[in-house]
């Protein structure tokens, strides 16, 4: 009897210590996310410049998460199309390769959808929605190595303003703690993207309204 007792008191500590430890390793990951989404906003919220803001975002993406890339293409509504697709962790011939590409909004697509979606796509096989993509949309997947990932529309004050997938090169579930964090993320990064875009307006009308008023001047003499 003493020796079973022993035995149910030894697998009760042990019991007790591996909650313990898996305790402390998710109080370590909740801190490290919290420090990278504070770094993160600390960083886009420093800076007007459109690529810095995207390109810190993906950087804290593929450096701080399990994921092996991410890219973002913006929305213009006016053309019905993506554009400036930045990227990290595929190469510098990809990333040269998709920067000046435009892709229309095309019905079914996985950019057009997830535009026109509140909540995160997630995608644990790539290979199910490949014949539905746009071909650029198709071939960027395919020349990144994804096998799974999400997708999240990057929102700011009900306006969309582009899409932002985050990869694997394995297939793997996405599970509910990455997608509230990535939707963190994707919120943030729209938020500093809206004040940019504003910005660059803004900056536009008072460079018109200078060559006017320079033209007007000019007339007058």
């Amino acid at each position: 009897e003493q020796l079973e007792s022993a035995e149910q008191r030894h697998e009760e500590l042990r019991a007790a210590y591996l909650e313990q430890e898996h305790i402390l390793i998710e109080i370590r990951r909740r801190v490290d996310e919290l420090t990278m989404l504070h770094q993160l906003t600390l960083h886009i919220g420093s800076t007007l410049d459109r690529e810095t803001i995207i390109g810190s975002g993906l950087k804290a993406i593929v450096g701080s998460l399990p994921y092996d890339h991410a890219w973002v293409a913006l929305w213009n509504s006016h053309h019905q199309l993506f554009h400036s697709i930045q990227t990290e962790g595929i190469s510098a011939n990809g990333e040269a390769v998709v920067r000046d590409v435009h892709i229309p909004s095309t019905p079914q697509d996985l950019l057009h959808t997830t535009l026109h979606t509140q909540d995160p796509i997630v995608i644990e096989d790539i290979r199910v929605i490949l014949d539905q993509c746009h071909p650029v949309t198709g071939q960027m997947l395919a020349d990144s190595g994804t096998r799974s990932g999400i997708a999240l529309a990057l929102i700011s004050q009900n306006q969309p303003l582009g899409v932002l997938i985050v990869g694997s090169h394995h297939l793997k579930t996405i599970p509910i703690t990455d997608q509230n964090l990535l939707s963190t993320v994707a919120h943030a990064m729209a938020i500093a993207l809206d004040t940019a875009l504003a910005y660059e307006e803004i900056e536009a009308l008072n460079i018109g309204l200078e060559t006017k008023v320079q033209e007007r001047t000019a007339e007058l003499r």
